[in-house]
């Protein structure tokens, strides 16, 4: 079972805490104390099911924020993993870190070459060098 970060979930789907709340709960007399009822405690499979048909964003609901997640859109596919986000596009094979929406670094992948789980290794190189410069720096 999992549990709902919300503030992620909200910060990467764009919505405000009322309008997930009245997606997930349209009949619902207080919708936004029942989605904060529901981020308190571990998710149900149908609650889980509901967030996947209704948001059109990765759901990075898991407190376990070490791991990518992932997301698909019709041009890139992203990867989130606390605050940074990672950016393939299939088009160019190039990929973008971001940090906190700010590009930290860009690279270009040999598609036929490299695996996902080399291409996640590669993500966790950057921001392990990434967070090291930073730390440097201050």
């Amino acid at each position: 079972m999992s549990t709902l970060n919300l503030p992620l979930l909200l910060q990467n789907c764009n919505l405000s805490a009322l309008q997930l709340a009245t997606l997930l709960f349209p009949n619902h007399k207080y919708p936004k104390l029942a989605l904060r009822y529901m981020s308190m405690r571990e998710l149900k499979e149908r609650e889980i099911e509901i967030l996947n048909s209704v948001l059109s964003c990765p759901l990075d609901f898991v407190r376990d924020t070490d791991s990518w997640k992932a997301g698909v859109n019709p041009k890139e596919i992203a990867f989130f993993k606390k605050d940074y986000k990672a950016l393939y596009d299939s088009e160019t094979n190039k990929a973008k870190l971001l940090h906190n929406g700010v590009v930290v670094s860009e690279v270009m992948l040999v598609a036929k070459t490299c695996t996902l789980s080399e291409f996640l290794k590669t993500l966790n190189i950057l921001t392990a060098s990434y967070e090291a410069q930073t730390l440097n720096h201050e």
